[in-house]
């Protein structure tokens, strides 16, 4: 039931896209939250609002983060919540990829 909170600086990019795949294989849009696609974010560092709480299911996680010049769609992330890999993300300029392993305490 750990919380997260997410600051970024999207530099050139103008839309960002959260999102994780589970140890069960769920797929979480966390910002913006339980959207289909990424949102414009003005320039310069920011927290994000809110937080998010970790889920109780165990397992490797993949949490992704891309940063794009046009909105990119969550179908699109596809391989990067398996394997980060920006060059298949249509209109990516970054991409950042959290690799972690939720274990029973």
């Amino acid at each position: 039931r750990d919380r997260i909170r997410f600051v970024l600086d999207p530099g050139v990019a103008r839309y960002v896209l959260i999102a994780s795949k589970d140890g069960r294989g769920n797929v979480t849009v966390y910002f913006p939250y339980g959207a289909t696609e990424s949102a414009a974010v003005p320039p310069g560092r920011q927290e994000l609002p809110g937080s998010i709480e970790l889920d109780q299911v165990l397992g490797h996680e993949r949490l992704v983060a891309v940063f794009s010049h046009s909105p990119v769609r969550v179908e699109q992330l596809g391989s990067a919540l398996a394997a980060a890999d920006a060059a298949e993300i249509s209109g990516a300029v970054a991409e950042l990829a959290v690799d972690f392993v939720k274990e029973a305490p």
